[in-house]
């Protein structure tokens, strides 16, 4: 599927969240996170973070 305009990159954000070329290089991120529960809590949360550091504009979120 081809959208004008819009480039999707699929990756592990949180390898790109302390990487300063990445800060503010993208409009809008969408992101589905893993639900912190048992061994991983909190890392909803990260994810977050991480869209913060990457988006100069929004930040959307899949949670429950």
């Amino acid at each position: 599927m081809e959208l004008p305009g819009i480039d999707c990159v699929l990756c592990d954000v949180l390898t790109l969240s302390n990487n300063e070329k990445w800060e503010n290089a993208f409009d809008t991120i969408v992101t589905n996170p893993p639900f912190g529960t048992k061994k991983n809590c909190g890392i909803d949360m990260l994810f977050v973070q991480t869209g913060v550091f990457l988006a100069s504009g929004a930040v959307y979120s899949f949670h429950k």
